[in-house]
């Protein structure tokens, strides 16, 4: 057994890239490129399309050689391409610096939303108001 620079047993994938046929192993690739289940069923080289496609795709992924595999490989690359919040943040500045001197404002407000989101611009403040109602009677 060895080990990936990531601390993955390279013995785990090859076993799983090996008992897969390469049905699976094109479908597996395409779910992980992002590509909804159903549609990377109909790409991998299946007969079944449409609805038929989804649901055979959504089998597929809890078939175990094949959900080994695509956990297997979210885990290798998930350190890798997950940004940190501070990451976005600066990400979403340069997009809106970028914007600020050009033409596309768009993407700029998109940007500044986000950012707004980020940091909870958008929540609501709380405000406690207390009244007295009376109803039928005499107010002393």
């Amino acid at each position: 057994m060895g080990q990936l620079s990531n601390g993955i047993d390279f013995t785990l994938v090859l076993t799983y890239y090996v008992a897969m046929n390469p049905r699976q192993t094109k479908f597996a690739k395409l779910y992980l490129s992002g590509i909804p289940a159903g549609r990377a069923y109909e790409q991998a080289g299946y007969e079944m399309t449409g609805d038929a496609a989804d649901m055979a795709g959504s089998r597929l992924i809890r078939n175990d050689k094949v959900r080994d595999y695509i956990t297997t490989m979210s885990k290798k690359t998930e350190a890798k391409t997950i940004k940190t919040v501070i990451e976005r943040k600066e990400m979403l500045s340069r997009i809106m610096d970028k914007c600020e001197y050009g033409e596309n404002f768009t993407d700029a407000i998109r940007a500044s939303s986000e950012l707004c989101k980020m940091d909870g611009g958008y929540e609501p403040e709380r405000q406690e108001i207390s009244t007295r109602i009376i109803i039928g009677g005499d107010a002393d």
